[in-house]
């Protein structure tokens, strides 16, 4: 069960790493089910943006590997969702060493 106060997008502004890790890991099941609102899918999509790159990726990972991807991919909000995750993927890539 996910701790509604949790919800709000406000935790992650707080930029402490234990508040970040305890949110994500309380929402860690539940990302596809949360993108399909339209309050919860912007933290969804901020989890994406202040996770570390191995948090991002699991939340990635969640997304991407749901039998309901292609409805996320169609979906008001889930869409913004798939497109978030795909941005922050990118931009990891990008400023990765090689």
């Amino acid at each position: 069960m996910i701790d509604e106060s949790l919800m709000h997008p406000g935790f992650l502004e707080l930029k402490i790493p234990e508040v970040t890790e305890n949110l994500l890991r309380q929402l860690k099941g539940s990302y596809v089910s949360l993108s399909y609102n339209k309050y919860a899918s912007i933290v969804v999509e901020n989890c994406l943006i202040k996770a570390e790159e191995e948090q991002a990726s699991q939340i990635i990972l969640e997304l991407l590997s749901s039998p309901k991807v292609s409805i996320l991919l169609v979906d008001p909000f889930g869409n913004f969702v798939i497109q978030k995750a795909l941005s922050v993927s990118k931009r990891r890539r990008a400023v990765a060493p090689w």
